[in-house]
């Protein structure tokens, strides 16, 4: 599906305009996230797809359920899922927590992360990169809280979120969000424009609309430039829900059903037909040609 281009001025005055709406809906400022950086990742982590609160409790419920981060690592998937039950993907985010700490205790024999904060950007970027599974949003929030680094991480709530306010078009991936998200704010309102299009992504009330709403978008995509009325019907509950289409039996193109057309196919009907017409106009043809009529000679009888 085409996406709409828009200036990277009037995504950056749009955005600052959604700023202001969002502070409205939910005050306060940006949370803080004082963590060395391993704990920054496992924090990363927690964080996918999920508001900060919960977050906060399931790190808190992984290091509480565990002896230390040694324990965490050498424990099976099962046992650190236990950790996340009330949110979303907890297997894979076991996963996660496991191969960051094998990673991290292969590399340094301590759980010290701390020379990733001396690297550059790309210096950084390649040795997250070399972690095994580990997701795009937990890099992008690593750098971003670690290096200070001008990113967007994109998980799939803010996604859809992204791409119904237009800032994202229709199709677009986490890492193409991202890249795309990163013109629509100054650096310095970055961390506050990820906080609060997370409060909007993740809200019980909203996200189940957004969801419908980016799952059926229109032909052109979502206006960015539209954003912000669309933004204040959502809030106020006047947005219509997509109707999804019904779903109607293929009709042949001469407009005949399926039943009628087997009931005229060509193999019945050929049977049924009497002999043509024209072979028995050939035979009574025959019958009733008249033979041409012959002159019969009489006698003259003489009298006498």
């Amino acid at each position: 599906m085409a996406a709409q281009r828009t200036k990277a001025s009037d995504k950056q005055s749009v955005g600052k305009k959604l700023i202001g709406q969002l502070k409205k809906r939910y005050p306060g400022g940006v949370p803080k996230v004082d963590h060395d950086v391993l704990h920054t990742m496992l924090f990363g982590i927690c964080l996918e797809d999920v508001s900060h609160e919960q977050a906060v409790q399931s790190l808190a419920r992984l290091e509480g359920s565990f002896h230390d981060l040694n324990e965490i690592r050498v424990s099976s998937i099962t046992e650190l899922n236990r950790s996340f039950s009330d949110v979303p993907s907890g297997e894979t985010r076991a996963y996660f927590v496991r191969s960051v700490l094998h990673y991290v205790f292969e590399k340094f024999f301590a759980f010290d992360f701390e020379p990733l904060r001396r690297k550059t950007l790309e210096q950084a970027t390649k040795q997250l990169n070399r972690i095994r599974g580990l997701s795009h949003f937990v890099r992008s929030f690593t750098l971003q809280q670690v290096l200070g680094s001008h990113l967007v991480p994109v998980d799939q709530s803010i996604l859809k979120a992204s791409v119904w306010l237009g800032f994202v078009p229709v199709g677009a991936t986490v890492e193409q969000a991202s890249d795309e998200l990163k013109s629509a704010v100054r650096k310095a309102d970055t961390p506050l424009f990820c906080h609060l299009l997370r409060c909007l992504a993740v809200d019980p009330k909203l996200a189940p609309q957004i969801d419908s709403l980016w799952s059926l978008p229109p032909e052109e995509g979502f206006d960015l430039m539209t954003a912000s009325k669309r933004l204040d019907d959502l809030f106020a509950g006047r947005t219509q829900m997509p109707q999804k289409p019904s779903k109607q039996k293929a009709k042949p193109e001469n407009g005949a059903t399926t039943k009628s057309v087997n009931k005229k196919s060509p193999a019945k009907s050929s049977a049924r037909k009497k002999p043509p017409a024209a072979a028995k106009t050939s035979k009574s043809v025959k019958k009733k040609v008249a033979k041409p009529a012959t002159k019969t000679k009489r006698k003259v009888v003489k009298k006498k």
